[in-house]
């Protein structure tokens, strides 16, 4: 009799809470365990909400944002993240949603919205609460994470720096080289130059085997208006045209030199660019400054190796409004421009008035992350110089202090960090009335202006676990990376990889006989990894969603690569991917994200052009 009255008293409350009743499952035989009394199940739900438990809400509701009253996070209809405008919930057994539920970024453009990091407690990180559930979509969590893989998701102004929204924070590894200053390297024998130094048509060889060159002679032209010319780093004799090993892995048409040992290594006299002098805003916009650029070979020196004259060429149509200056140099163990901004400050300020001035632009903006903040002090200092100097320039100059991010010195990141405007897809700075710069191309830009000096030498960063003296040093283009390792002590025994450029844009060399050319921006020598793993399945995380700057689905675009979907790729914007490799940096099971996505470009391509 107690049986059935405890029996009945199980019906009864199953039926008020609408649930099945575990004594029935039980008495008919099923295979689900019975449920919790009533007393605990209030106390199982609310560890089961602190634990970061995946199970959502029965039902979703497009666009809606659930509220829990418990949570300090959930905000009111006042608050910029309360509306969103999609989020993405897929229903499972018994109306769960067993996946998180995902949304964009529903404030104004404008308002600024507290910054918040995600963490994931299976990657060793805090709990979350409920952010799986209501909260994740109204606000995020609290950024406590102090692992060296965090992630931002939302833009904002954390410690009341603007930033960028979404990307990563990697180790820095800059406290080698930052403080060190910046060495000249003595000349070698054997130089060797690539013609294809920059974005665009290579250069146009016009020395021939044999013939004698003087340092910072052309030896050869552009060959189109997106093309640079290139110049002779050395006294010398051209000993070969041959095809040499490049930074990018390939073989590529060079001009070998010999250096003349007993021959003066004083810059000849300039050649006058065919179209006369110029300057900005001179007689001729075309012929005068920006070809005098072009032909004195200045590329951005950030990495990208983008012809500089292209950008100071205003299309008609078009309008320049704003200039910014990317001081970011967000890429770890680089500080080559950190070091141009410490020593070269008032050549990158009158570079950059050059620019405006070319332009026509009223504003210029220079962004420096915070953990620069010597090169924040040393650039103020000379910008207020150079204003009290000449205070009839037009156009006003500001310097940014940014939160320090990955990879706030894309263009797109950058002009999103300083200005809060983001380039459309597809789209251009220009489209915005900007133009992006890097602050070593404006330092190169005034040395051009006043010394009518080529760009036959850049500031590069050689650093690492694997080399015996981490160094800042100028470097002739044409040097093989093994003179300027051997410069620096030579490698450690121990060094198992040589990159040239950063860890996250790099590219792994496998000879050592490659040339520094004009977008190398670092030497890095890396000893083996203490932790070798494997490929693992994906585990559909979504850490790459919301590490990737490009809003783009980074594993959605693995798999499409995988399966050979080109048609797929399209429709999935791949062709927005700048192969930051973010995504890379945080994927839990280590799938290679980046180079999946590197081969996918290649197959949208063949798709795109027949």
């Amino acid at each position: 009799m107690g049986s059935l009255r405890g029996a009945f008293r199980q019906l009864l409350w199953a039926f008020c809470r609408r649930r099945p009743s575990p004594v029935l499952y039980r008495e008919l035989g099923h295979p689900r365990p019975p449920r919790a009394s009533p007393a605990d199940t209030n106390h199982r739900q609310r560890r089961r909400r602190n634990s970061g438990h995946r199970r959502g809400p029965r039902r979703v509701v497009l666009g809606a944002v659930r509220k829990l009253p418990h949570s300090p996070r959930a905000r009111g209809p006042g608050h910029p993240l309360h509306r969103v405008r999609a989020q993405a919930g897929r229903v499972g057994a018994r109306g769960r949603t067993p996946g998180r539920t995902r949304s964009a970024e529903g404030r104004v453009r404008g308002e600024a919205a507290p910054a918040r990091e995600r963490s994931d407690r299976r990657h060793g990180c805090p709990a979350q609460g409920a952010s799986h559930r209501a909260q994740w979509i109204c606000a995020g969590t609290p950024a406590n994470f102090r692992g060296s893989r965090r992630i931002v998701t939302h833009a904002g102004t954390t410690e009341g720096l603007p930033s960028f929204s979404h990307g990563v924070h990697p180790e820095e590894h800059k406290g080698a080289t930052e403080s060190l200053p910046i060495e000249r390297m003595p000349f070698v024998s054997h130089y060797v130059l690539p013609l294809a130094q920059h974005i665009g048509r290579p250069s146009k060889c016009i020395v021939r085997p044999g013939q004698h060159v003087q340092r910072g002679e052309r030896i050869a032209d552009p060959n189109g208006f997106v093309s640079t010319a290139l110049h002779a780093p050395v006294t010398g004799t051209v000993e070969a045209v041959e095809l040499r090993p490049h930074p990018n892995g390939k073989l590529a048409e060079s001009i070998v030199i010999a250096i003349d040992a007993f021959a003066s290594q004083e810059m000849q006299e300039p050649q006058k660019p065919e179209g006369g002098a110029g300057g900005p805003n001179g007689s001729s916009r075309i012929d005068g400054f920006v070809r005098r650029v072009q032909e004195a070979g200045i590329v951005g020196l950030g990495g990208a190796a983008f012809p500089s004259h292209v950008k100071l060429q205003v299309p008609e149509g078009k309008k320049v409004t704003t200039v910014v200056l990317n001081g970011c140099e967000c890429e770890p163990y680089l500080t080559c421009d950190h070091r141009v901004m410490l020593e070269d400050a008032d050549k990158v300020v009158r570079g950059m008035r050059l620019i405006m001035q070319q332009l026509g632009a009223a504003h210029g903006y220079i962004g420096v992350e915070r953990n620069k903040s010597d090169a924040i002090e040393t650039l103020r200092a000379a910008l207020s110089q150079n204003d009290s100097q000449n205070d009839s320039q037009k156009g006003s100059i500001e310097i940014i202090a940014l939160q320090v991010k990955y990879p706030q010195g894309a263009e797109k990141m950058l002009i999103d960090a300083v200005l809060h405007e983001r380039v459309p897809a597809g789209g251009l700075p220009l489209d915005l009335e900007i133009v992006v710069h890097n602050v070593a191309t404006a330092s190169a830009i005034a040395d051009m202006v006043e010394n009518d000096t080529p760009l036959i030498e850049r500031v590069i960063t050689v650093t690492g676990d694997g080399v015996r003296r981490p160094a800042n040093v100028v470097v002739p283009l044409g040097t093989p990376i093994a003179a300027v390792l051997e410069h620096c002590g030579g490698l450690k025994p121990e060094a198992r990889q040589v990159i040239l450029g950063g860890p996250m844009m790099g590219v792994a060399q496998k000879e050592l006989d490659v040339p520094v050319v004009k977008g190398t921006s670092g030497i890095l020598a890396l000893t083996q990894p203490q932790r070798v793993v494997g490929e693992q399945p994906c585990i559909r995380c979504g850490r790459c969603l919301d590490a990737c700057p490009m809003f783009l689905n980074p594993a959605r675009l693995a798999q499409l690569v995988r399966n050979e979907r080109a048609e797929g790729l399209l429709s999935h914007h791949v062709m927005s991917c700048f192969e930051c490799a973010s995504c890379s940096f945080v994927c839990p099971s280590h799938i290679p994200l980046v180079h999946l996505i590197r081969v996918g470009k290649a197959m949208a391509r063949k798709v795109a052009v027949p």
